[in-house]
């Protein structure tokens, strides 16, 4: 991986204990030595779900914002269920489940 792109001020204040390794890359890796516990834990498949797979739909949502039409809606199904997101919005507003997207009142 290339860790030379600059993610901000964040690469330099906050490395999660990785030297040299911005912090972009370390989203959802725990390290314990140093009691560093990320707000983006892996709460579901976490035998099969690595936290790189966060980090490439951020470094995805990022990069993409220059493109447009299909090429961006590509760039979006690479890394997104599409299908699976829309039908958690709508269930989410059909029921008025005050702790999503909307309202984010507990989060």
């Amino acid at each position: 991986m290339n860790y030379s792109r600059s993610w901000g001020p964040y690469d330099t204040i906050e490395s999660n204990g990785i030297e040299g390794v911005p912090i972009a890359v370390t989203i959802g890796v725990e390290n314990n030595a140093i009691d560093y516990h990320s707000t983006y834990n892996i709460k579901t498949n976490k035998k099969t779900s690595q936290p790189h797979d966060l980090v490439n739909m951020i470094q995805v949502l990022s990069t993409s914002q220059g493109l447009s039409g299909q090429n961006f809606v590509a760039a979006l199904e690479a890394v997104i269920d599409i299908d699976s997101f829309l039908r958690f919005v709508a269930l989410s507003s059909l029921t008025g489940n005050p702790d999503d997207l909307r309202t984010n009142v507990n989060n």
